[in-house]
């Protein structure tokens, strides 16, 4: 069974690891149907276990370099990109 991770950011952004970034509502509906079909796993930023599987599902490698699991979190943006 394959396994969807997802984790949520200060907005309540929920970011799914098919690449999905949904408001809370909408992603609590989507997670719902698709746990008839898959695991889902929530994810937090602050458990550096979790963290690690975060920066391995999410994004490039390149895209952490630098980055907290602080700045996820308050949707800091990229070096010196603007939000």
């Amino acid at each position: 069974m394959e396994t969807i991770y997802y984790y949520k950011t200060i907005s309540d952004t929920w970011h799914i690891s098919n690449g999905m970034s949904l408001e809370a509502r909408e992603a609590n509906s989507f997670l719902h149907k698709i746990r008839k079909t898959r695991s889902v796993v929530r994810l937090y930023l602050d458990v550096p276990e979790h963290f690690e599987i975060i920066k391995k599902n999410f994004h490039s490698p390149e895209y952490w370099e630098g980055r907290s699991w602080q700045d996820e979190y308050e949707e800091e943006p990229l070096n010196g990109e603007e939000k």
